[in-house]
C-alpha cells in the first residue's frame, strides 16, 4: 500500500507503531477549514460564516472559567447552517467560545 506516514521525534517511521504515529493517510482524518475564537456575551450571540454551502462537520469548546478545563456545550451552544455557525451564549457571564470548522460534509 502506497501513503504518508509521520512518526514521532526519536521513533523510526519503518517500524513505529500505528498508535505513535502523527500522522497516516491510512486514516481519514479531519481537515480544518477555519478555526479561532470569539467573545460571547451573556445571553448573547455572535455569528462566524463558513459559506461552505453545506452544513460541515464543527468542533465548539470553552474554558471552565477560573481554569484550563474544557468544557463541551455548558454555556455555548451552537447552530449550523449552510452559511454560518451562531454561538448562543445561555449562561449568566460572558464566555469565550473556541470553534473548529471542518472541510468534511455532515452527511
Amino acid at each position: 500500500m502506497i501513503g504518508i506516514k509521520v512518526s514521532q521525534s526519536g521513533d523510526d517511521i519503518k517500524t513505529a507503531d500505528e498508535k505513535n504515529l502523527v500522522f497516516s493517510s491510512k486514516y481519514r482524518t479531519p481537515k480544518v477549514w477555519k478555526s479561532g475564537s470569539v467573545s460571547v456575551a451573556a445571553a448573547g450571540s455572535e455569528v462566524v460564516n463558513h459559506n461552505l454551502g453545506y452544513i460541515p462537520k464543527l468542533l465548539v469548546y470553552e474554558l471552565a472559567s477560573g481554569s484550563n478545563n474544557v468544557e463541551f456545550g455548558n454555556h455555548i451552544v451552537p447552530e449550523i447552517d449552510t452559511n454560518k455557525i451562531t454561538l448562543r451564549n445561555g449562561g449568566v457571564a460572558d464566555h469565550t467560545a473556541y470553534y473548529f470548522i471542518f472541510i468534511d460534509e455532515v452527511i
